[in-house]
């Protein structure tokens, strides 16, 4: 049996290096340059992801390096997953 993770742990196989070159709160979006998205099999680029949970838009800004996790659901691209890159 393999050790199930706690409700809420982030999955570091799945993450990926960025930077947050815009935050834009009024439309709940945030711009992020990316490394390779290896569970989406995406090549490194910049894109605009919506953000569902508002906290995020004020927690970051512009220049943040970050470690994050993306995900599709009904065509649509966005963050799951995010944090500071230490």
């Amino acid at each position: 049996d393999k050790p199930q993770k706690p409700a809420g742990v982030m999955s570091f196989d799945n993450m990926a290096d960025g930077e947050v070159r815009k935050v834009d709160r009024e439309n709940k979006k945030m711009t992020i340059k990316h490394g390779e998205l290896k569970n989406l099999d995406m090549p490194r680029m910049t894109m605009v992801f919506p953000i569902r949970n508002a906290t995020l838009l004020e927690t970051f800004k512009a220049s943040d390096k970050v470690k994050f996790v993306a995900n599709k659901l009904d065509g649509v691209f966005f963050v799951t997953d995010i944090q500071l890159a230490k």
